[in-house]
């Protein structure tokens, strides 16, 4: 197609829609009333940190007799004083924390992901036993007991903190998700086009 081809298609779509109301356009009333309602919750969420932080910088008295303020009148960094001269207790929870923060992330997402990834392709035989295996924990739940018989005799992790990473590493809720954006962005003809182009030599399977 040439290229004066292509700008006739243009201006014939521009003259078509000229002078039309677009389906999705909202009114200036409505759009003020949106960004009005984001902007709240913007400040809903952020103003907490925001009250934290005012808190860590502000004087202990002055919290004992005027209580919390975005501007404090006397300040202070004994907060802070007191962060670095605890020692290995403060450092410690956090190392902890952010540990299983990062290596839990990790961790989880590659179990979600090598779980999901089998039951959003139709190829996969057992995939309806896996996916009702995983549906099932979410319907029904063995309580708190046989959660802590699990995770202190069957799986000796007690005084860990492997305790705080592997009762987390897999989430029906969240491989359904990621089993969806499989299915959904990974279509079965790219596999099958994989399994034709692929050396048969190579022994490269799918």
């Amino acid at each position: 197609m040439s290229s004066e081809m292509v700008r006739n298609s243009d201006m014939a779509v521009k003259k078509f829609f000229r002078g039309k109301s677009v389906g999705n356009r909202i009114s200036p009333f409505a759009n003020v009333l949106i960004n009005l309602f984001f902007i709240i919750c913007s400040i809903i969420c952020v103003a907490p940190i925001l009250l934290i932080i005012a808190i860590s910088f502000t004087d202990e008295k002055e919290l004992l007799v005027n209580g919390y303020s975005f501007f404090p009148s006397k300040y202070s960094l004994k907060a802070y004083d007191y962060v670095i001269s605890a020692g290995d207790t403060i450092w410690r929870a956090y190392g902890v924390s952010v540990i299983v923060t990062v290596l839990g992330t990790i961790l989880s997402l590659a179990v979600i992901c090598f779980y999901a990834y089998p039951l959003s392709r139709q190829s996969f035989k057992y995939r309806n036993f896996f996916s009702f295996f995983a549906y099932f924990t979410m319907i029904f739940g063995g309580g708190l007991v046989p959660w802590y018989m699990v995770y202190t005799q069957l799986i000796p992790i007690k005084n860990t903190i492997w305790v705080m990473i592997v009762p987390y590493l897999m989430n029906a809720w969240y491989m359904m998700i990621m089993r969806t954006f499989f299915k959904t962005t990974i279509h079965e003809s790219i596999i099958e086009s994989a399994k034709i182009d692929a050396p048969v030599s190579s022994g490269f399977s799918l």
